[in-house]
């Protein structure tokens, strides 16, 4: 009888813990969101707010291994002249509000390109809610 339940223990220790659904789902997910990591090279969160918040201008480059995000040139308003490009870098795989970088340049018809730091704050203040909004859905579907 002893032999039994030692041979029992044992078979439970080295199966694993695939009786406890739990824990498996929290390492599935845990597992999936590195690989997910992995294979694009940087923040999925971060990578997936900034194609949701930059995908209405039409993307240019979107180069998931590097990070960067540029997207075409878009008119601003009608009758305007101003033009306005998008730059973002996801510098890190980490969810952090420095794991990202985001440049604005502008030009009015054939005028010099400026850079609009303001208007690239509000940008990357949105792409980090997004992120921040994925997450949390993310959070709550695996709960």
């Amino acid at each position: 009888m002893k032999r039994l339940g030692l041979s029992l223990l044992i078979l439970l220790l080295t199966a694993g813990c695939s009786w406890l659904p739990f824990w498996n789902s929290q390492n599935d997910l845990q597992k999936q969101e590195a690989a997910e990591a992995e294979a694009l090279g940087v923040n999925p969160y971060l990578w997936q707010a900034t194609l949701n918040k930059l995908n209405f201008m039409g993307l240019q480059k979107a180069d998931s291994h590097s990070g960067v995000v540029i997207t075409k040139w878009a008119k601003a308003a009608e009758g305007s002249g101003e033009s306005f490009q998008v730059t973002v870098n996801v510098l890190c795989k980490e969810l952090r509000a420095d794991g990202l970088k985001v440049q604005v340049s502008k030009k009015n018809g054939a005028s010099a390109l400026v850079s609009d730091p303001m208007l690239a704050g509000e940008i990357e203040k949105a792409i980090l809610a997004e992120a921040k909004a994925i997450l949390r859905n993310k959070a709550k579907v695996g709960n």
